[in-house]
């Protein structure tokens, strides 16, 4: 197993990575990192090299505790030293809810910050992580299911540039080795590593792939891996040259700088659709506005731009679109962008990702176990011609407005405005939803915020709650009438 040191040293030599240079490496105690972390000390001085590790505080504190002294103990044998970030408990939860984004997405986004301000501290400018072959395939599989931007789909880089200001980049020196790989070379060399519980956990969409999903490819289908290369491949390859037009047109196509910068419209309406949005992308990052931009948020605002909008949001931000230009505004002050988040932020939210689903006009749609036939009209539609169970169905008017989402609840949500609000876990208490199903209770919602929640029951029931008395909701939603049919049991 001499072979993965030696392509190691290799790889850290191709990235110009200075041997007499302090680096960090981020610490987990897991196998992954633990064999970087052991061939590390073989190829630089040990007082270049500093661990640091961020404890998410999503574990118990048993579990916390003993990986805690495997840590320290580890780097103790090493003679490295380690530093320990602790996240505030709770904190990762508050952002994930804050920002319309998994759990996942919040941890990663809470280590890298602590990552980066821990090697500032210490005047590191290289940090190395132990993503390996299966983190990648994995990657690819996520974001494949999640949906959402193209570029993303040419998956972990072996470096990036986390922080231009202070120059601090993030290398990979283990993607191209699979985890069976290190195991190997891990029990060659008597190394020990811990467990984090929360791998096996199938309420992650990641672990789901890992442990349902990835099983079932090698079985039926074992050159799948080398198949996603290709395409991920081809991914970076597209990526790179959408943004090398984009960035060519860019002097041409936006004036001014910081949160001044404009876009010119009929220059903008030139260019072809990929080169487009990659263009707004680097609006957005023009205009200083750091927060991940979904691909939805994009869209809208291209959409609102060739079809002469005089105004819109997107990724919770205002624009100007009169004059023939796009000027930023500034932040949106109502609640409305749920209709920028995607579909992936959304389900991240969920245990079960039972319901989601985006109704633009009227329709019949399918999500979940239901069918659902919305209907915009002054009188309710006849269901001559849908395919939904007249024997069985519920027929709900409500007033909301398109595009509407139908889809799970999350805690601590409410009905209504002001202090008409209505906590949604007392609801479902009320209607005697016990919490291990509260899944099944699901949110009809636009853009002025939730308008109603519709409970099903194992035995077939509907139940629906509306805030039909509150006059702001009927000024501006128009009645829709919807449709619901089960499709069979859950």
């Amino acid at each position: 197993m001499k072979t993965l040191e030696y392509k190691v040293k290799k790889f850290l030599l191709d990235m110009h990575v200075d041997f007499h240079k302090p680096l960090a490496i981020a610490f987990s105690g897991g196998l992954d990192s633990s064999v970087l972390l052991y061939i590390l000390v073989r190829i630089f001085d040990h007082d270049n090299i500093r661990a640091i590790h961020v404890c998410h505080n999503i574990r118990s504190k048993e579990e916390l505790e003993r990986e805690r002294i495997f840590l320290q103990k580890t780097c103790k044998a090493y003679s490295i030293p380690i530093t320990i970030v602790n996240i505030r408990q709770g904190a990762i939860s508050e952002y994930a809810h804050r920002k319309n984004c998994g759990i996942e997405a919040a941890a990663r986004h809470y280590r890298y910050h602590a990552l980066v301000r821990t090697a500032q501290r210490f005047g590191i400018s290289t940090i190395v992580t132990a993503h390996q072959a299966d983190d990648q395939a994995e990657t690819f599989l996520l974001r494949l299911v999640r949906g959402g931007r193209l570029e993303t789909l040419g998956g972990i880089s072996a470096s990036r540039l986390v922080d231009s200001t202070k120059g601090i980049n993030v290398i990979r020196p283990l993607l191209s080795f699979r985890r069976h790989e290190l195991e190997a070379f891990a029990r060659e060399n008597n190394l020990e590593w811990s467990e984090d519980s929360t791998n096996r956990e199938l309420s992650f969409l990641r672990n789901r792939i890992r442990h349902v999903l990835i099983p079932l490819l090698d079985k039926e289908f074992p050159s799948w891996r080398s198949s996603i290369e290709s395409y991920r491949w081809q991914a970076q390859e597209l990526n790179t040259l959408i943004t090398s037009i984009a960035c060519q047109s860019m002097p041409k196509v936006m004036r001014g700088l910081g949160k001044d910068a404009i876009l010119d419209q009929a220059l903008f309406r030139k260019e072809e659709a990929l080169v487009r949005r990659r263009i707004l992308r680097l609006f957005f990052m023009h205009l200083g506005l750091k927060d991940a931009v979904s691909q939805g948020a994009l869209e809208s605002l291209e959409r609102a731009i060739l079809q002469g909008a005089s105004r819109v949001e997107a990724a919770r931000c205002q624009f100007d679109l009169s004059n023939g230009v796009v000027k930023y505004i500034g932040k949106a002050n109502s609640s409305s962008g749920f209709l920028d988040r995607s579909i992936s932020q959304l389900k991240g939210l969920f245990r079960f990702d039972e319901f989601f689903l985006r109704v633009g006009e009227p329709g019949q749609y399918e999500c979940g176990p239901l069918k659902m036939v919305v209907s915009q009209s002054v009188q309710p539609p006849s269901l001559d011609n849908a395919s939904i169970d007249k024997e069985q169905f519920l027929r709900l008017s409500i007033p909301l407005s398109f595009p509407f989402i139908f889809r799970n609840r999350k805690e601590g949500e409410s009905i209504g405005d002001g202090d008409r609000s209505k906590d949604l876990g007392s609801t479902s208490k009320n209607q005697k939803i016990s919490a291990d199903i509260s899944h099944i209770v699901a949110i009809l919602e636009d853009e002025y915020g939730i308008a109603a929640i519709l409970t099903m029951t194992f035995d077939g029931r509907f139940s629906i709650k509306s805030d039909y008395s509150s006059r702001l909701l009927c000024e501006k939603r128009k009645i829709l009438y919807i449709f619901l049919s089960r499709k069979g049991d859950f």
